[in-house]
């Protein structure tokens, strides 16, 4: 009975225990999906997955896991802990494989995907764009391309590869590749009416990659092999027929003596019949040796020396050789009609030439690393420096290069201009900078130191000159010559001068005003030199 009595006990208790309802946990696990790796590149790839809420659980972390091995060493995390989610690798190695996954937490449990896996992308050869003719001769082409894609790995050289069409072998250039990929080079030595076969080429560790073929074909051109050779190519009969000559040659002294001859000025310096007005020498070569021309001078290698094509009366245009690298000061004086001068790309050093009057335009490639035009003005590759405005340019006004810092001697002497307007930021004029122009008045920038000796002489119908706040020094002659009526100085303190400063004006201190800031006037009334000026005003 007892025991029938205990085992009645026993199922009450089961049926009563199976009636109580089993607690639910209160923060369930994330679900996590990985999907496959996208837009995978050499070094990038895009991770994505999915994570999935249940109940009222939450997710505090989430992150992609990835790495070269299934160990997964590297972690991402992402922005976002609910629903779709990605994130982007950089910086991977070319042609690897990497697995990842993608992980959750809620804090008290981690939920980790399965393993997937991707490979980068190899490197390849570069990719480059068409080529781009950016000028020509007689005897050579200047190529320029661009590489769009190194491939992935460091460009080893490029360059051009050029063959006739009869040809098998090429002729390699290697050219230097710029901060933005493009490279560029001159082809020389080509044969006249040939057509060229040309090719670009970039090669990396991979390989080497070939642009399409670039057709070419040359022109015509006046060609010599040696120096000295010209007069036996011309004859005499045809000597003073040329209005227009190109020449791919190398130039001595002899050379230039017929070429003067033929531009209108013999060997004695007198005038001679010829007419010759342009000039293209881009592929000539000055070298030194031969005769000597205009009065004694010597041709140097590379170099437009003094007077070489000076007072020249027929010349108008004058394309210089491209290997010339210097350029000597009044090499062109004189030559009263040229308008046009082409500067050599390989230009290092020049200097401006004097009564050039009817000169318009100064121009120099783009290539050349240390100088550089603008508006038919030479001035140095940053723009900072103004080497040489030329006299015959014709405007009302004339702005000058917003960089612009130093105004050269001689830079602006003959300036037909009656208004010139120069930027704050120019801190230097060198000597007779703005002699024998045509400016009525002028403003001396800020920062300018010093007015050197000559600045304005000559120029007769500048009658108001304003300097700056830092000027301290006035030169000898800086206004010789000058009808000047109002002199405006910005400084507190009066600079340095002379009784020369103002020499070549006739009663300067009586028929001149001086314009002083109101503060200043006492110290300038009371100044052994500035306090002779007879009216001094302030504004």
């Amino acid at each position: 009975m007892k025991k029938y009595i205990r085992q009645m006990i026993f199922l009450v208790l089961i049926l009563c225990t199976g009636c109580i309802e089993e607690p639910k946990p209160e923060s369930l696990s994330p679900l996590v999906t990985l999907q496959k790796a996208s837009n995978v590149t050499r070094t990038s790839a895009v991770l994505s997955g999915k994570i999935s809420i249940q109940g009222s659980g939450k997710v505090d972390i989430a992150c992609f896991r990835y790495g070269t091995t299934a160990q997964t060493e590297h972690m991402v995390p992402t922005d976002d802990t609910e629903g779709e989610t990605s994130v982007l690798l950089n910086e991977l190695s070319p042609n690897t494989l990497y697995y990842f996954r993608l992980e959750a937490s809620n804090g008290y449990q981690t939920v980790v995907s399965a393993c997937d896996s991707f490979r980068t992308a190899p490197n390849t050869s570069p990719a480059l764009s068409k080529i781009t003719e950016l000028g020509h001769t007689p005897m050579s082409v200047l190529l320029s391309c661009k590489i769009e894609n190194d491939g992935g790995s460091p460009i080893k050289n490029a360059g051009f590869t050029f063959r006739t069409i009869n040809e098998n072998n090429a002729t390699e250039t290697i050219a230097k590749i710029d901060s933005e990929g493009y490279f560029s080079a001159r082809l020389s030595s080509l044969s006249p009416l040939t057509e060229y076969q040309i090719y670009a080429f970039a090669e990396n560790e991979t390989g080497r990659t070939y642009t399409d073929v670039f057709p070419f074909i040359t022109d015509n051109a006046l060609f010599c092999k040696d120096a000295g050779m010209l007069n036996q190519l011309i004859g005499d009969e045809e000597r003073y027929s040329y209005t227009s000559i190109r020449i791919v040659a190398p130039l001595n002294g002899t050379d230039i003596l017929l070429l003067r001859d033929m531009a209108g000025t013999d060997a004695h310096g007198t005038a001679s019949p010829g007419k010759l007005q342009v000039m293209e020498l881009k592929d000539a070569k000055i070298v030194s040796g031969g005769m000597a021309y205009n009065n004694g001078h010597y041709t140097q290698n590379d170099t437009v020396s003094v007077s070489m094509f000076a007072a020249l009366p027929a010349l108008r245009k004058l394309q210089l050789p491209n290997s010339v690298k210097v350029i000597e000061a009044n090499a062109f004086s004189e030559s009263s009609n040229l308008i046009q001068l082409s500067l050599p790309d390989e230009l290092k050093e020049v200097a401006p030439s004097v009564h050039c009057l009817a000169l318009e335009d100064v121009f120099i490639s783009d290539i050349n690393p240390y100088y550089h035009t603008e508006d038919g003005l030479l001035y140095n590759k940053s723009g900072e420096t103004l080497i040489w405005y030329p006299r015959g340019k014709q405007t009302e006004e004339l702005a000058l290069s917003p960089t612009l810092k130093a105004i050269d001697a001689y830079a602006l002497e003959g300036y037909l201009v009656k208004s010139l307007i120069i930027p704050s930021s120019v801190e230097k004029i060198g000597v007779y900078a703005f002699a024998n122009s045509q400016l009525e008045s002028i403003i001396i920038p800020d920062k300018v130191l010093r007015i050197e000796r000559g600045t304005f002489q000559n120029s007769s119908q500048l009658k108001e000159i304003t300097l700056g706040k830092s000027v301290e020094y006035l030169s000898a002659y800086c206004f010789d010559g000058t009808s000047l009526t109002d002199l405006y100085l910005k400084c507190d303190l009066p600079p340095y001068a002379t009784e020369l400063s103002f020499a070549g004006i006739d009663n300067v201190y009586n028929t001149c005003t001086l314009h002083v800031p109101q503060s200043s006037k006492s110290w300038y009334l009371n100044h052994p030199l500035w306090g002779h000026f007879k009216r001094i005003v302030t504004f």
